[in-house]
């Protein structure tokens, strides 16, 4: 049987292996995958040692994979199987609590794809939002091949470069990036990157729940020159940090008495995100002008397209992550359209161009 994936004809369906310690939980999962015509779930597993085993005999295209399991757990199980299978992609299943945010950080940078949280109840809405999440997260895995954004041994230093001391909160150049699907692990890099003098704040909005983005902040900030911290109301930013919008939070900048501060607020999705990139981005355009650096980085959907075009309208600079090295091109690919992108970069070269456009 034949099925279509992103505009492309395959000849097979994909093939899934679900792993859950819970029979009630693979049993739904399995079920709730079966219903999708391009997908076939050719095994379950009740652990880690089981999934191995299994993986290794069906050579799966994509794997749903828990995180707490008897004998051997899901990172454990990933790290193997990430070694042993590399065309086989991760998707990791998660609570919503902070032991299993910083699980789920981890399980990214040991090359799971991404993950999904388990719904908090069983009504039908939470059940819905499960499938459809699921489901579009297992077929834009299959479609990336197993494709891993950046091996760990790619990940790159710049030199050190000599700043002009600033004033916390003066106006100056601003650097906002958006990301969704992919993007903390491309985050990681380009935060990594910074020298420890970087000229100017980074905010940030990453599509992602409100219970990772504080262990995704202090994971970033252990691992990087900079200091990176999830944004708080009223925040004045200052050089040498990052600001990670809250999850479920909109994030805006604002000029106030000649410093630059954090809004946080809890509007309506936009373009299906909050935090919202073509937020962010537009209000760094308003506050700093030229002088706004924006970014789109991997992602699904097409939020930060309209943001990046006003960012490139009051005559900053436009960037956006290439095909090759994105996880999901969507976002970049949207901006990209607008016609209002400068530079169209694969990742191990955005850092420089960020530096660059700070004047570093």
């Amino acid at each position: 049987m034949s099925a279509h994936i992103g505009g492309k004809r395959v000849a097979d369906k994909i093939r899934v292996v679900v792993v859950d310690d819970s029979l009630f939980v693979r049993t739904i999962l399995s079920d709730m995958l079966s219903s999708d015509p391009e997908i076939e779930v050719v095994g379950a597993a009740k652990d880690g040692l089981d999934a191995i085993e299994l993986v290794r005999r069906e050579k799966p295209n994509v794997v749903t994979m828990d995180l707490v399991m008897p004998r051997m757990d899901g990172l454990q199980a990933l790290e193997k199987i990430a070694k042993t299978e590399p065309n086989t992609s991760v998707i990791m299943l998660s609570a919503a609590d902070r032991a299993s945010a910083d699980a789920i950080m981890k399980s990214l940078d040991l090359g799971a794809f991404d993950f999904v949280m388990k719904p908090a109840s069983t009504s039908s809405t939470d059940i819905l939002r499960l499938k459809w999440e699921i489901i579009t997260k297992i077929k834009l895995a299959f479609k990336s091949g197993g494709k891993r954004i950046v091996e760990k041994e790619e990940i790159l230093s710049l030199p050190q470069r000599r700043a002009e001391t600033k004033v916390p909160g003066k106006i100056g150049p601003v650097v906002a990036i958006g990301a969704s699907t992919g993007g903390p692990v491309a985050l990681r890099y380009i935060l990594g990157s910074m020298p420890p003098k970087f000229p100017a704040p980074i905010v940030i909005a990453q599509h992602m729940p409100k219970a990772f983005t504080e262990s995704f902040s202090e994971r970033l900030s252990k691992m990087c020159r900079i200091s990176v911290v999830e944004a708080k109301e009223g925040m004045v930013l200052s050089p040498c940090h990052a600001y990670i919008a809250p999850g479920e939070k909109h994030m805006e900048v604002v000029e106030s008495n000649g410093k630059l501060e954090v809004r946080l607020s809890e509007g309506e999705r936009l373009r299906g995100g909050r935090p919202s990139v073509d937020l962010l981005l537009s209000s760094v355009a308003d506050a700093v002008g030229k002088n706004a650096i924006g970014v789109i980085l991997t992602g699904m959907g097409s939020d930060g397209a309209r943001g990046i075009k006003r960012i490139k309208e009051v005559g900053g600079k436009t960037i956006a992550q290439d095909e090759e090295t994105s996880l999901v091109w969507s976002m970049p690919h949207a901006a990209i359209r607008l016609g209002v992108v400068d530079e169209v970069l694969p990742l191990k070269e955005i850092p420089r161009a960020i530096l660059k456009g700070v004047g570093g």
